[in-house]
């Protein structure tokens, strides 16, 4: 059995339907559990208040960038290479990363303000650097 594979154009627009909807999967999952808790009206209304421009500022000082690098990734690797090599195997690793730290903020005794803003936050920077790809020309 063969990879699936697809053009560059693809690629790049799944990498960032990926990153847009995992944003939103972990923003809609932070204001979930702050709404859902017994926190009072000005922690349901700072925390998400708080932690949209820390997103925003992670997007523009960290996840931009990385964007770029996988942009360019998947420019150099060239038409019709597998679908899920847009992301290299460093990447994958920190996903992985990423997700065991998510879990393990979830289980500790962190607040659930703290765990909903962090989810908030890391949301909103990935929603937000997906337009890196969603707006790209690559041909």
């Amino acid at each position: 059995m063969t990879a699936p594979t697809c053009s560059l154009r693809a690629q790049t627009k799944i990498a960032g339907i990926i990153w847009l909807l995992v944003g939103i999967m972990l923003m809609s999952r932070g204001l979930f559990w702050i709404v859902n808790t017994d926190a009072n009206i000005t922690t349901l209304i700072l925390c998400p208040m708080l932690a949209l421009p820390v997103g925003i500022l992670k997007s523009r000082l960290v996840l931009n960038r990385v964007a770029d690098r996988i942009l360019k990734r998947i420019r150099e690797r060239g038409e019709g290479k597998c679908l899920f090599g847009c992301f290299s195997i460093k990447n994958w690793l920190m996903i992985l990363l990423m997700i065991a730290l998510g879990r393990l903020l979830r289980s500790s005794s962190a607040p659930i303000a703290i765990v909903s803003a962090t989810y908030i936050a890391i949301g909103a920077g990935l929603a937000n650097s997906s337009r890196v790809f969603l707006t790209s020309t690559v041909q």
